[in-house]
């Protein structure tokens, strides 16, 4: 039985639920709220180039992820677009083989070592790290290194464990310290 929905939707899909967005740079391209069109037991629309691209769901943070585009910041109402796309996303979730093959495609992206937008740098035996300084959003920036000093226990350093990165310099933090706190961020309002 050949699925009711085209393959991108569901990888797209995969990507909304297990990614997060590239939090680590200024929004590029916002979308409003009032460019997505939605229609009832239809996916939510974004025309790009006159090209109607699905809005497949949106995080509690405001990053919508639209099919063949990419994450994108939704300025407007987070919870009337996840509405929207809730029905067609309960649709897409019952067709389990195409559900299946997306999640055997998901590890083999391409685009994987990308976490929030940074990328990881496999710094010292095989552990990996991201660069503070390509953190360009100001404000991530600022509340990542009020986390990491401290002052959320949830992000705080071992300061009992060896640092593992002094080889690379001090500009550098865990790769799983920026994914905690990149993954809190999506899905914080």
């Amino acid at each position: 039985m050949e699925s009711a929905f085209p393959n991108t939707n569901m990888d797209a899909f995969l990507t909304l639920a297990f990614d997060i967005p590239p939090i680590a740079h200024l929004p590029v391209d916002p979308i409003s709220d009032g460019a997505i069109t939605t229609g009832h037991q239809t996916w939510p629309v974004v025309n790009m180039s006159a090209t109607p691209h699905p809005v497949i769901g949106v995080t509690t943070s405001g990053w919508v992820m639209i099919d063949g585009i990419g994450w994108r910041r939704l300025q407007g109402d987070v919870a009337k677009i996840a509405a929207a796309c809730n029905v067609m996303q309960s649709r897409l979730l019952e067709d389990r083989a195409a559900y299946m093959a997306a999640m055997d495609r998901y590890p083999k992206r391409s685009d994987t070592g990308i976490v929030g937008g940074l990328p990881e740098i496999d710094v010292v035996h095989e552990r990996c790290a991201i660069r503070l300084d390509d953190i360009t959003a100001p404000h991530v920036k600022e509340a990542f290194f009020k986390a990491i000093r401290g002052k959320d226990s949830g992000f705080a350093v071992d300061s009992m464990g060896p640092n593992t990165f002094t080889e690379a310099g001090c500009d550098y933090v865990e790769a799983n310290v920026w994914w905690q706190f990149a993954w809190r961020w999506k899905t914080s309002t």
